[in-house]
């Protein structure tokens, strides 16, 4: 959705990652005239395709118990057995239209995948039946209409495009409950997810129906301005409630300033920039701590996460890998308050956080929580590059 949506912004060898590997997974290349942004977006699409089979249906995830003997063992390392998770519609359903996405975004790259993608998604869709979620089946038809022209899928997408009205109704979190996290829902009937709806609107290639595109740009429009009255509401750019939350709601800004974005790039309207800028700040220290949770970035910053790779590289004098959005503030459930001076649970809750490993709410971390949009940086940056500079070569040489 962000390279869709803002393609002049990227470019390949932009972010210094690795492009093609081999069948061992060596790296062959770190350029391959594909835009860094969909390598990492084919990246991370390959754990459903290793976890999708032959009847279409993908297990929920991989799981072990336990952690490793040492602890600090990085993956490559780590002799323990893991095994896959269930197979889930939470899993299978979504998958279907991102594999679609997918397909039609790296055509131009690779016809050869996508053709691969297109067939994953075929049989994700048909493992779905009747219980595909209506916001996965609009975001189905709408990547295989844009994808292959078929008149039918549009026609199911002018069946189902009213569902992308609740957009607003879902931004923010439901507390006590994970998988609702904005932009997480998945395969139930709430619409939370702006990238289901952007390629429609920007497509300029197949022919699409006017009302529709101005009903999903009306959603998102109506979506942006309720993050931008939440944004207003706090002395800090915190987004949504402080008080109310699940692990990690404290530092999701970028999700909360994806609709803000995305309707400034439709627009042009400044308040829209200024709002997401806001809001991005506020994890990397436009906070009541002046902290900034994302690993590697500013004067004061998180140095104690909860992650057995940073306690590998730690162990050898590294530091922290950077990049990495702690939990941050807010859930006091598992933290050690003895002394602690004042206590955890009298101090507001944008200042309840404390850098310690083994307090796991403010220092483990996940994707769909606390990195959820995170490319949004770029476009903030003017289509930043990464500067050439090994993070970790100023500690070797000490």
């Amino acid at each position: 959705m962000i390279y869709e949506t803002f393609p002049d912004y990227f470019t390949d060898g932009q972010f210094r990652i690795p492009g093609d590997f081999n069948e061992n997974y060596n790296i062959l290349n770190y350029e391959n005239q594909i835009p860094d942004i969909v390598d990492e977006a084919a990246w991370g699409t390959l754990v459903w395709e290793y976890l999708q089979n032959e009847d279409g249906t993908i297990h929920f995830g991989t799981e072990t118990r336990g952690y490793p003997d040492p602890f600090a063992a990085p993956f490559d390392l780590d002799m323990k057995k893991y095994g896959t998770v269930r197979v889930d519609n939470r899993a299978t359903c979504p998958a279907a239209g991102l594999f679609m996405h997918l397909a039609r975004v790296i055509q131009p790259y690779n016809l050869q995948k996508a053709a691969e993608l297109t067939e994953r998604g075929y049989r994700a869709f048909n493992a779905c039946g009747e219980n595909m979620a209506v916001p996965e089946q609009l975001y189905y038809h709408i990547q295989r209409y844009l994808l292959t022209e078929n008149e039918a899928d549009h026609a199911e997408v002018r069946k189902l495009y009213t569902s992308a009205g609740s957009l607003k109704d879902n931004l923010f979190d439901v507390p006590g409950n994970a998988l609702n996290t904005p932009g997480y829902s998945l395969n139930d009937n709430r619409f939370d997810n702006p990238a289901y709806i952007m390629s429609y609107i920007l497509n300029k290639k197949v022919p699409t129906d006017d009302t529709i595109v101005d009903f999903f740009k009306s959603a998102l429009m109506v979506a942006a301005d309720a993050n931008i009255t939440e944004l207003r509401k706090h002395a800090f750019p915190i987004g949504n409630d402080p008080a109310v939350g699940g692990w990690g709601h404290n530092v999701r800004q970028p999700q909360f300033a994806a609709a803000p974005l995305l309707y400034w790039q439709l627009s042009k309207e400044q308040t829209y920039f200024d709002a997401a800028s806001e809001l991005m700040d506020y994890k990397l220290g436009l906070n009541p701590m002046g902290i900034s949770y994302v690993t590697g970035i500013g004067f004061h910053q998180v140095l104690n996460i909860h992650d057995r790779e940073r306690a590998y590289t730690k162990s050898l004098g590294w530091g922290s890998k950077p990049g990495i959005t702690v939990f941050g503030p807010g859930v006091t459930g598992r933290s050690r308050n003895a002394g602690i001076v004042p206590v955890l649970n009298e101090l507001s809750k944008e200042r309840q956080y404390i850098n310690d490993m083994a307090i796991i709410s403010f220092n483990e971390f996940t994707i769909f929580e606390t990195m959820h949009y995170d490319a949004l940086y770029t476009i903030l940056a003017g289509g930043g590059k990464w500067n050439g500079k090994n993070p970790y070569e100023t500690v070797r040489k000490k």
